[in-house]
């Protein structure tokens, strides 16, 4: 595992390199040495598999947060739950130095205005906007003033507030990601929607795309397809069982983990070069040239004469340096470098080729990316 470094290079990861944003949540259950237990075997699922990641936390100021009337209604389930595992700046600061010990960089999802001013105070990588705050303007407004690397969760979004928040967000925030995301806990597989990251991709040229993966814990394809699609930021709910509170649906213990981050890890493999265009594997180069037809002379063909289709045949085997079928364009004007006898092979060396198609075909490719 590496950790990553805000401001050096892409802070966001990239397709050979994503970044995993590994969510604790509220799953310490307000507990400093459980949550200190899930970090550890965290770094342990994830060890050798050279993935930069980030440890996330939430912060809410639950005096402020919760109405007065409500405090303590535990009717609410949300309430509860954020009631029953509060931690204080203190323990948090325990954890956050515990991640960054194991070699994680720390990110923190922030619920109020106070509690942005305590993760620009600790001193966080990331700031992630939860879905249900990324058309939050009042809370916006301060994530704008913090400009921090900023992950903004997209579900539950009309494509109007997509876009409002973009507009919004990407003329203030240096660094800013759109992270794709379904706010059903846990998203069966039929309402993944991965395709949505087709839309953020094509309408969002230039901004980094990440997947906050809320799928069961034992579905290990989603990740390899939203890295397909674009993604490289992957966020990823972390628990381990304490024997009081029994991990949710979503979220992965590490052995889930593990074979999680594998899953991503070959995938990579399987994509990798799909950014580049003028990606080449030699070895199927090899053996594609080996199954092409040779230019072989019908008869003897005079030094510095012209060739034609009526000079020549195509056959098996093509031979070391020998011009093929596919080289073979009508558009071209070969002429011989040298005689050549009857059933020889016509080589790069004996041969000359002018390569107009070539010089077409730049211009082709540049008059397209003037028009693009």
């Amino acid at each position: 595992m590496k950790q990553t470094q805000q401001g050096k290079g892409n802070v966001f990861g990239t397709a050979k390199n994503p970044l995993l944003i590994l969510e604790l949540a509220n799953n310490h259950n307000g507990s400093v040495d459980h949550g200190k237990t899930i970090i550890d075997r965290a770094a342990e699922a994830i060890s050798g598999l050279e993935f930069d990641a980030a440890i996330k936390f939430q912060y809410r100021n639950l005096d402020t947060l919760i109405h007065p009337q409500f405090i303590g209604n535990h009717s609410y389930k949300y309430i509860k739950r954020f009631e029953e595992t509060r931690l204080n700046d203190d323990q948090f600061a325990e954890l956050i130095h515990h991640s960054r010990e194991k070699g994680f960089s720390v990110a923190c999802t922030p619920f109020d205005e106070a509690s942005i001013e305590k993760v620009v105070e600790h001193g966080f990588d990331y700031l992630k906007v939860a879905s249900a705050y990324s058309t939050d303007w009042p809370l916006l407004t301060q994530v704008v003033d913090a400009n921090l690397p900023t992950v903004v969760s997209t579900g539950g979004l009309s494509i109007r507030d997509l876009d409002r928040s973009v507009v919004f967000l990407s003329k203030r925030v240096h660094e800013l990601a759109l992270m794709h995301c379904v706010a059903v806990y846990p998203t069966p597989d039929d309402q993944l929607a991965l395709n949505r990251l087709d839309l953020m991709r094509d309408r969002f040229p230039g901004i980094a795309l990440g997947y906050s993966t809320h799928e069961r814990q034992d579905n290990y394809l989603a990740v390899g397809l939203a890295l397909a699609k674009g993604a490289h930021i992957f966020e990823r709910h972390i628990a381990e069982d304490d024997g009081t509170i029994p991990v949710n649906a979503y979220s992965s213990g590490s052995d889930h983990l593990r074979l999680w981050a594998e899953s991503l890890r070959d995938a990579i493999a399987m994509t990798a070069g799909m950014d580049h265009s003028a990606w080449a594997n030699s070895e199927e180069q090899s053996a594609v040239r080996e199954l092409r037809r040779g230019v072989y002379a019908r008869h003897r063909i005079d030094a510095d004469s012209e060739v034609d289709d009526s000079d020549v045949f195509f056959a098996i085997p093509v031979l070391e340096g020998q011009v093929t079928a596919n080289d073979w364009s009508k558009v071209e004007t070969k002429t011989a470098a040298s005689h050549i006898e009857e059933h020889e092979a016509l080589t790069q060396s004996n041969v000359e080729i002018s390569h107009v198609s070539d010089a077409v075909r730049d211009i082709i490719e540049q008059t397209h990316e003037l028009l693009k």
